[in-house]
């Protein structure tokens, strides 16, 4: 599961973002996203009042990034040892390496999976997932 927050919205109180770390800590989600919000001419909240500094919502965005990375870590290592369907997108010039996604890594924004092998563009590839390297997963083509 992924969201996306937003933080630093005018009107936000220190209580409103105590209220959504706890939500963060109690959905564990697999994935977040984070953005610090920026006041924009022409939209709708730009005249809004209670805005907070730039500096606290940069604050709040790096506190809510920092306290994901154990709960990304701790949904990706469930996934080793485990295999997956990767859909191979890149081949990793002059190594025998590919790099694909499965179903849980969104384009663009998630980690990849690392494939041991040189694999063909598009395919999709079974994989045995054998070990976690930061947002990413490593692992070697199965049989079959």
């Amino acid at each position: 599961m992924r969201s996306t927050f937003l933080v630093g919205f005018p009107g936000e109180t220190a209580a409103d973002f105590d209220r959504l770390v706890d939500f963060q800590r109690d959905a564990a989600l697999d994935w977040l996203g984070v953005f610090a919000y920026s006041r924009e001419e022409g939209t709708a909240a730009h005249g809004l009042g209670g805005r907070v500094p730039k500096a606290e919502a940069n604050r709040r965005k790096a506190e809510i990034e920092r306290l994901q990375v154990p709960i990304t870590a701790e949904a990706l290592e469930a996934h080793v040892g485990r295999d997956l369907d990767v859909l191979i997108e890149e081949r990793v010039e002059g190594e025998d390496l590919s790099l694909g996604r499965a179903y849980l890594q969104a384009p663009d924004v998630d980690g990849l999976v690392v494939v041991r092998a040189a694999c063909e563009l598009g395919d999709f590839v079974p994989v045995r997932l054998t070990r976690r390297n930061g947002i990413d997963l490593e692992g070697e083509p199965r049989g079959g």
